[in-house]
């Protein structure tokens, strides 16, 4: 089995929200009393008529329906919220954890605003062919979605029971490049726990330390840690916090399509960000984020530094061995050899030997070959360097072509 970073440091969740009855941290932003933009009051009643292009209807719509629950508590929060106003048109969804709003230009003959069920609208218009798509509702409550000779007639809810979402100044706020943003997520996601029972490990924890915003994912067995650095008069202010799993798949589809500086603002139960055309909000998780730096090892009487695709390959083929119960391979480093080997009774046997610049005192130890597999992944250079005390305590990893970021591994029994 792997050993545990620290579980004992591992704070169990404080609260859990449960459906519409539970939006403790998201009430300054949602206001079932009244639909329609909070900046322009919308008619209604009024007939909506409006043409979109495809492609950019079909883009925000998958953001959309990637955010909207499937089967939501109430049939309401299975809609997207559509409003045309002036050139363009909003989408606006949630699931009261976490909301999405984006803008797209559009050629409005009538505004208006009106909900509709994401998932078979995302369905119609991905087969739709190319070009421009005409919406508009009809007097007996549905919505027409049309392009050319095709013509699809779609139920609708009224705006007036949508829950709206009013972007609200939140306390810290930081300017960042999205691709900055991206990258620390990037290169930490993996490592974020999804056991309910860990639930303050389900996400990223981000902090400010010194001049950089660190970001920090572990499941308690492996940690990635990446740092952005950034001036610390810039950070005053900045609070610990942990966004969840699916607030950070969000997020990934949003910044790859974001070249541009983005606003990351954060209260102390909520994060929004803002960007060209819109904006994405969500609850924070609640609970205690371990004391991680505990983890990570200081001292490192062995460094062991080798092409990481060696490794990576290596890593893979005598892994296909391993048991699925207990995935370890052995590892050996010795006159500048690396020796992996593994074996179970139901796959056999497998051994690798490698050169590799190390000299000292035989170094045995065992590690889990998807854990080493998955940070080999993320090393974005030629070479990956290895760190170890002995080989009972934490092994950490770094890639020389980028400093800013760590990973943690636990050793695994042999």
């Amino acid at each position: 089995m792997d050993s545990p970073l620290n579980t004992s440091m591992i704070a169990h969740r404080n609260s859990e929200p449960s459906g519409l009855e539970n939006t403790a941290g998201f009430s300054d932003y949602l206001d079932p009393e009244r639909g329609g933009s909070v900046d322009q009051p919308v008619n209604h009643g009024a007939i909506m008529h409006v043409c979109v292009e495809k492609s950019r209807f079909l883009k925000v719509l998958g953001h959309q329906q990637s955010v909207i629950e499937r089967r939501g508590s109430t049939p309401i929060l299975t809609h997207v919220l559509l409003e045309a106003v002036g050139d363009s048109l909003s989408l606006m969804g949630t699931d009261l954890e976490m909301s999405l709003v984006e803008v797209i230009p559009a050629t409005v003959h009538q505004s208006g605003v009106i909900t509709v069920p994401v998932h078979l609208l995302h369905d119609i218009v991905r087969k739709l062919p190319e070009g421009q798509i005409v919406l508009n509702t009809l007097p007996d409550g549905v919505i027409r979605v049309a392009s050319g000779t095709i013509e699809f007639n779609v139920p609708t809810l009224s705006a007036i029971d949508f829950p709206q979402i009013h972007p609200k100044t939140l306390p810290f706020s930081l300017k960042i490049q999205a691709s900055s943003f991206k990258k620390i997520i990037d290169d930490t996601r993996f490592a974020m726990s999804n056991e309910e029972a860990r639930y303050s490990l389900n996400g990223i924890y981000f902090h400010p330390c010194g001049d950089t915003w660190r970001a920090v994912a572990t499941d308690a067995h492996r940690l990635a840690l990446g740092c952005l650095p950034i001036p610390a008069a810039d950070l005053i202010g900045a609070p610990n916090v942990i966004v969840g799993r699916k607030a950070i798949s969000e997020l990934c589809k949003l910044l790859t399509e974001s070249a541009a500086e983005i606003d990351v603002s954060f209260s102390n139960q909520q994060m929004m960000v803002s960007f060209a055309h819109g904006h994405f909000s969500s609850r924070l998780l609640e609970g205690q984020f371990p004391d991680y730096q505990q983890a990570i090892p200081e001292g490192h009487p062995h460094r062991i530094e080798m092409e990481v695709k060696d490794l990576e390959h290596a890593m893979a083929r005598v892994g296909m061995v391993s048991s699925e119960r207990q995935r370890v391979i052995k590892l050996v480093f010795s006159d500048n050899t690396l020796t992996l080997s593994a074996h179970s009774q139901q796959y056999g046997s497998a051994q690798e030997t490698l050169s590799v610049a190390y000299s000292g005192a035989e170094l045995i130890l065992g590690l889990n070959p998807k854990y080493v597999l998955d940070i080999c992944q993320h090393i974005k250079g030629e070479n990956i360097v290895m760190l170890f005390k002995d080989g009972l305590s934490p092994a950490l990893f770094q890639d020389p072509s980028d400093l800013t970021v760590n990973y943690v591994l636990m050793p695994t029994r042999i």
